[in-house]
């Protein structure tokens, strides 16, 4: 990883001392930003408020060195630029020198404390538009802000990541505080046209956040063909399923214990787990929050290499977006008593 978090590359954006530094960032390619670094780097904590405000007493220095070597030099060029004595080609130099250090002189002392909050919706704008660009598939977990009717549905819908056009959607309900449904709505694309590693063959998935116990139903099977328990302290799934007549079992667990926070969005990276208890390959990844629209949770799908919507995929899915939803409606909250 060629940078950490985000914060990283506002720094260097609040705090370029030539117009040229936002063109020479070295960019990471997308996926390789890990969205735990990238979340954490927000959040509401002691060391995140300490990075905020070294950044802008450093911003702070800068300015005060840019006042040096930006604003004499166009004070003393628009002074120059006045006088009509000299050559012709020195009146003519010291114009140009008057009309446009003035002008750049302001942008360089005011960006490397203000650059940040300026560039900073750009550049999140870039990184959630395309993280999951090199993945499979991807999902779009949208919650219910507080001011939307209960008739609204929460939502998980499915695109791959060329497609702006979603493939199908999920919806959520939770009846009670201890159990919820994360079941097949509809396609939204002609399944005819979808490849077979993109057809969900579960229809519905049942959770019992009491007894942390988990069951599916599937397409043309009788009975439950997903069984298996979670955990959504530290996001641990570990279910059986029988879809293809075989029974097939798969453990996946978070990176990080913490992936929930009090004041912002769900921030993981699941990943499957081998027998002795290693994390392998990745399964899930979640995007960074999308600007002013915090109800929306963006999920990149890597999935098993084989299907990218099967158990091992949605049946997180579910947990995950019962946290969304919980998000959605506090943050929609907050925001609309700041407005």
């Amino acid at each position: 990883m060629r940078f950490r978090h985000l914060d990283c590359v506002l720094h260097h954006y609040g705090h370029a001392s030539q117009p040229t530094a936002i063109h020479q960032l070295d960019y990471p390619p997308m996926e390789s930003v890990s969205s735990f670094h990238v979340s954490v780097t927000s959040r509401r904590l002691l060391h995140a408020r300490l990075i905020r405000a070294c950044r802008y007493l450093f911003g702070a220095a800068h300015c005060i060195v840019n006042l040096g070597l930006w604003g004499i030099p166009a004070v003393v060029s628009l002074g120059c630029g006045l006088v009509k004595t000299g050559t012709p080609y020195r009146r003519t130099k010291s114009a140009v020198a008057a009309i446009f250090l003035p002008l750049i002189a302001p942008f360089m002392i005011v960006l490397p404390v203000a650059g940040g909050p300026i560039i900073s919706p750009f550049v999140r704008r870039q990184v959630y538009n395309h993280m999951c660009d090199s993945y499979g598939a991807q999902v779009v977990l949208d919650g219910r802000s507080y001011k939307q009717p209960l008739s609204v549905p929460d939502t998980a819908h499915f695109y791959t990541s060329e497609s702006q056009q979603p493939l199908f959607t999920f919806e959520f309900e939770q009846s009670n505080l201890s159990s919820a449904v994360f079941r097949f709505r509809g396609f939204d694309t002609a399944p005819t046209t979808l490849s077979s590693e993109l057809v969900p063959a579960l229809q519905s998935i049942s959770y019992d956040f009491y007894t942390r116990r988990l069951t599916g139903t599937c397409n043309n099977i009788t009975g439950s063909c997903l069984d298996g328990t979670f955990d959504a302290g530290h996001l641990t799934v570990d279910i059986s399923s029988n879809i293809t007549g075989t029974s097939v079992r798969s453990r996946s667990q978070s990176e990080h214990k913490q992936w929930i926070w009090s004041k912002d969005e769900p921030s993981f990276i699941l990943r499957s787990v081998a027998d002795d208890g290693t994390l392998g390959q990745k399964i899930l990844q979640t995007d960074i929050p999308k600007v002013r629209d915090c109800t929306l949770l963006k999920v990149c799908l890597d999935g098993s290499g084989r299907d990218l919507v099967g158990p091992e995929v949605l049946a997180p899915l579910g947990i995950i977006l019962s946290k969304q939803v919980s998000h959605s409606n506090k943050c929609s909250r907050l925001r609309r008593g700041r407005s």
